[in-house]
């Protein structure tokens, strides 16, 4: 695996998306990270065996992680989505394997139609789908106007974050402000209703994978007939509570047709 960054241009401003990359078989697993997340929340998987002949691209979206912090930039999930997708078209992957948990979730959902209609499989890691969705970050930080969250909340939850164990929150490189838009977008899309009707009418292979101990979620209920995987001893970060068991079974879902 690389380091790599990637220059794109985006009305009218230059942005480097920050991405780990592994260019392998023909088929690419595209990781997308949730709100106060970044690409290390991955970091388990170029470890997995079973997963040794894909390709693997994990980013930070910006204001996150090593990608460019802007004050400039809306952090519009859609706009997020738009500048993950320059990035996929400049490897030009064969073929797509979409895993997006929580914020990652809705922003995979927004990426250009071409892409989405390509795409092999779309793991939804308890991603915002519905407006009960928005839960620990996103509707807490704009319930206050900026300065207060900067202020105050955020060390709250920079203090929070180490109860839920190491590697899955990373507060500390992301932008406050990227934050606090980021949490605005995504109560509006949440709430919007869109994300879950783009979510069932996806006309890729899809699956809603959640932790065992989050198995009375809301959006359960309303899935119908999508599958639904649930990982055991885990909560929301599934891949870092019991990735043995995550990856396993993620893997098994993107090779049974």
């Amino acid at each position: 695996m690389n380091k790599r960054f990637f220059s794109i241009i985006h009305n009218g401003n230059n942005y480097e998306v920050a991405t780990v990359l592994r260019e392998r078989g023909e088929e690419l697993l595209l990781l997308l990270h949730g709100l106060g997340c970044s690409k290390e929340t991955f970091r388990d998987i170029w470890f997995r065996e079973e997963l040794t002949d894909y390709s693997i691209m994990s980013l930070d979206f910006i204001g996150f992680g090593e990608s460019t912090k802007s004050n400039q930039f809306s952090y519009r999930m859609e706009d997020q989505a738009t500048l993950c997708a320059e990035v996929v078209r400049e490897i030009l992957p064969k073929q797509m394997h979409i895993i997006a948990h929580s914020m990652g979730g809705a922003i995979g959902l927004l990426l250009p139609p071409d892409l989405l209609n390509s795409t092999l499989t779309y793991a939804n890691l308890e991603g915002n789908l519905i407006s009960e969705d928005c839960g620990i970050i996103s509707r807490k930080t704009i319930s206050v106007p900026f300065q207060e969250f900067r202020d105050e909340l955020l060390p709250d939850l920079k203090a929070l974050s180490m109860t839920l164990g190491e590697g899955r929150l990373f507060l500390d490189s992301a932008l406050p402000l990227g934050i606090y838009k980021s949490s605005d977008s995504l109560v509006k899309w949440s709430e919007s209703g869109d994300l879950l009707s783009r979510f069932q009418q996806l006309p890729c292979k899809k699956a809603y994978f959640f932790g065992e101990k989050n198995s009375r979620l809301d959006v359960l209920k309303r899935l119908n007939t999508i599958g639904k995987v649930m990982i055991g001893k885990s909560g929301h970060f599934m891949m870092n509570d019991n990735p043995d068991e995550f990856y396993s079974r993620l893997t098994t879902f993107l090779n049974v047709s």
